[in-house]
């Protein structure tokens, strides 16, 4: 699967895990040469030309057994050479795993007392060969002394997707030939599962002949069966008592994974990542926990680097306690197989990486952050409801639902948590997004006009006890209103660098149609998503500002927006070339990294201060601020498009919008009504 054999010779170094254990890794190569899959050594190479690959030592993390990997994604970051995985397409070798629900499957097809049988291949990859015109690409060197792999390699990209088609082989000769009904494969591991009252030792020995006759040695330790309860894929599989169940070692081993972090103020980002691969693989059987990782993978976002410290919220250590109560409260917590079945869920998607990791990041984007958040707050409290009213669901994929328990639920919301009728219908729709997403039945049905009349009754009674709730309205900052901030400002508020600063951010928020969010900080500044110096490029008449993430872009491929000259004394271009020369001259230490817009003590402008100054302005001005926010910029640019007859899809490009919501942002004042009605006069009879 390589495209090119023909390189330059390249010997790379060895990595540090290797070199650091050189007694361990002079026994595996020994074994290697022994069982004819490594050939060597050699003093001189045998080949003209040939690539030696840096040589790896793993060590598994909890059985401490030790393998040799050949990193073949070496030399990294070299522009002269590339890898050899590099010359193999990603393409070609991604792979569909077999998944734990496919199994739950059959066992619910065949009934109680099924009986499954487990097989695994011994030295699974180096069962199949290297090519020989292949074999210089794939050399090793140690203690001076050259190797060179003739079979499948780990660390090879294609090695997995080439033994996989043996797997499948195997897979096809014991169904059509061999009539083994029911088998399954994860590369090297087999499972097979018989009916109840069939001869499943029959079945064992067919396999083993098979095995025999293709000449693929088996693991025998490995070799189980048949029986009722077998563990597979990490999971046990007990068709007696018809559940699935996280082995006692790892149900432990999480467990006190997660009680040494409640107990913790910060940890590493490498830390973190651990303890979300502990708890994705347990909500394979632990399905409640799915609703309580959101925060702990937000978190797990805002460092880079796998050493940086990362500080637990209060929010993280909210989910870690419903995590431990998952574990105290049922130590080998199960999920039943007559239950309601998970195998659209995506934490029980085949161990595809790549896969899963999509998969995970589309459900993540489906909600702003600001959607997801109230969403889980109101997932939570419908739980919270539950709990406190002694309704159980452990075992359960998701807790019980109907039209009634929500009835009660909204009066509770009412009643007790004094909740508007907004909220509370907010509320209803989070439950029905975590219920869709968990793939359980619920009572929402949309496309039905009588589906919970009883429901939407009782929030109607709610509504009307409360009466119409008005929002303050938002006023849209116009250009006229833009030019009163700008000669306010000029004329001198704050410091002469804070007073620029801010000109230069409400113009280019209006001309360039901002959000508040996109060109101020919340919290903390991110150069990966917030904007930086490095962001603004300055050609001769117009400025490109380039966002890296906006509310319309949840895959950050990012938006350049132009802002031009005006001809005007309010000038988008014009005020940017004035302030980065101003941030230039200021800061000796100036870095094309650093916040774009910051304040006087070089903090990157966050919302609160941003929204405190303008209004302080505008009460200047002779404006009621409290009727404006971040928000009124962008919808005084698309007034004052629409009262200058700017084309509607023009309106849309500068916006960014995708569909005719921008209509919404257009306000219509009373003398554009009045002018309106006076035209309709004007129309003559035909």
């Amino acid at each position: 699967m390589i495209k090119c054999t023909d390189l330059p010779t390249l010997e790379c170094k060895n990595n540090f895990s290797a070199r650091s254990q050189p007694l361990s890794v002079r026994e595996l190569i020994n074994k290697e040469c022994e069982k004819g899959f490594l050939s060597g050594p050699y003093k001189i190479p045998p080949f003209n030309y040939y690539r030696v690959s840096p040589l790896g030592l793993a060590v598994g993390k909890y059985s401490g057994k030790k393998r040799l990997i050949l990193d073949l994604s070496a030399p990294h970051d070299d522009d002269d050479n590339c890898s050899i995985n590099d010359l193999i397409s990603k393409e070609d070798c991604s792979m569909t795993y077999v998944r734990i629900d496919d199994a739950i499957k059959v066992i619910r097809k065949l009934g109680r007392f099924s009986l499954c049988s487990k097989f695994d291949i011994e030295a699974a990859f180096k069962q199949l060969g290297i090519r020989k015109d292949q074999w210089h690409l794939f050399c090793i060197k140690w203690c001076k002394e050259y190797f060179f792999f003739n079979r499948l390699a780990f660390g090879c990209r294609s090695s997995p997707i080439i033994f996989d088609n043996l797997s499948r082989a195997i897979c096809w000769i014991a169904t059509n030939i061999y009539k083994i009904e029911y088998i399954f494969h994860l590369l090297d591991d087999f499972l097979t599962i018989d009916k109840p009252d069939s001869c499943a030792e029959r079945t064992m020995a067919l396999m083993t002949t098979l095995f025999k006759r293709l000449n693929i040695p088996l693991a025998k330790h490995k070799v189980v069966g048949p029986c009722t309860v077998i563990e597979y894929l990490g999971i046990i599989l007990d068709t007696e008592k018809m559940e699935t169940r996280l082995p006692l070692d790892k149900t432990s081993r999480i467990s006190e994974f997660i009680k040494k972090f409640l107990n913790r103020q910060s940890c590493t980002k490498r830390e973190l990542l651990q303890l979300l691969g502990h708890l994705n693989f347990a909500m394979r059987v632990i399905i409640p926990g799915r609703s309580f990782v959101s925060y702990l993978i937000s978190l797990s976002t805002t460092v880079k680097d796998l050493k940086d410290k990362i500080y637990l919220t209060d929010e993280c250590r909210t989910d870690l306690r419903f995590w431990y109560s998952f574990f105290a409260r049922a130590v080998q917590d199960t999920c039943t197989f007559s239950g309601q079945s998970t195998s659209q869920v995506p934490a029980s998607l085949t161990s595809n990486v790549a896969l899963k990791s999509t998969v995970s990041d589309l459900w993540r984007h489906v909600l702003s952050t600001r959607t997801s958040q109230t969403y889980k707050v109101g997932y939570r409290a419908y739980t919270a409801f539950l709990a406190n009213n002694g309704v159980v669901w452990l075992g359960k994929p998701m807790p019980p639902i109907s039209e009634d328990i929500l009835i009660y639920f909204v009066a509770h919301c009412y009643k007790n948590l004094r909740l508007l009728h907004t909220t509370i219908k907010l509320y209803l729709c989070g439950i029905r997004f975590y219920y869709i997403q968990s793939n359980c039945d619920h009572p929402f049905d949309y496309t039905n006009e009588s589906t919970l009349l009883r429901l939407n009754m009782i929030m109607r009674a709610v509504k009307r006890i409360q009466g119409e709730h008005n929002s303050k309205p938002r006023l849209p900052i116009t250009f006229q209103v833009l030019g009163r901030i700008c000669n306010s400002l000029r004329a001198g508020v704050f410091s002469t660098f804070t007073d620029c600063m801010l000109e230069t951010a409400c113009t280019v928020a209006f001309f360039g149609f901002l959000r508040c969010g996109e060109f101020t900080v919340s919290k903390h500044f991110d150069s990966t998503v917030n904007l930086s110096v490095t962001d603004v490029e300055i050609l001769d008449s117009y400025a490109i500002l380039h966002l890296k993430t906006s509310k319309t872009d949840p895959f950050r491929k990012g938006v350049s927006i132009q802002l031009h000259k005006s001809d005007h004394t309010i000038c988008p271009f014009s005020a940017v070339q004035k302030y980065i020369a101003i941030r230039k001259g200021r800061e000796a230490s100036f870095c094309f990294s650093d916040p774009l817009f910051v304040k006087e003590n070089g903090n990157a402008l966050d919302r609160d201060f941003f929204i405190r100054s303008l209004r302080h302005v505008l009460d200047i001005c002779g404006y009621n601020s409290s009727l404006y926010n971040g928000h009124s910029f962008r919808i005084g640019a698309s007034t004052s498009a629409g009262s200058v007859n700017i084309q509607d899809h023009l309106i849309k490009t500068l916006g960014r919008w995708t569909s005719d919501s921008y209509c919404r942002y257009i306000r219509i004042s009373n003398d554009t009504i009045r002018k309106a009605q006076k035209s309709l006069t004007l129309s003559k009879n035909t």
